[in-house]
């Protein structure tokens, strides 16, 4: 298995993205995970069909969608049963700060 970081840029006014990742491998995809972005309303992988699909919410600006893949390892096979089932695409977890640096020095003021 192996991963890989790929990043999509979404024009305004656009409330749905597809995008076929066939040409990437032919392994499928195990895993997708993306950073919580408020555009984003919802994403997942076809595995039979090779494609990303992304629905973002109205309203918004242009939006650039990095999702990190996690590929399984073998070929794409149309006639696995694990092929033909969607890859939900899960939001990052936030990250939690748990030990913060300490320093002597103090802000200064102006």
């Amino acid at each position: 298995m192996y991963s890989d970081v790929h990043s999509y840029s979404i024009p305004i006014g656009i409330t749905e993205a597809y995008f076929n990742f066939s040409s990437l491998t032919q392994d499928r995809v195990s895993r997708a995970v993306y950073q919580r972005q408020p555009t984003v309303r919802v994403a997942a992988v076809s595995n039979k069909y090779r494609v990303l699909t992304v629905v973002l919410l109205d309203k918004r600006n242009q939006t650039t969608f990095s999702v990190n893949m996690t590929f399984g390892e073998g070929q794409h096979s149309h006639h696995s049963e694990a092929d033909k089932k969607a890859v939900p695409v899960t939001e990052e977890p936030p990250f939690i700060f748990s030990d913060l640096p300490s320093t002597s020095e103090s802000p200064s003021s102006s």
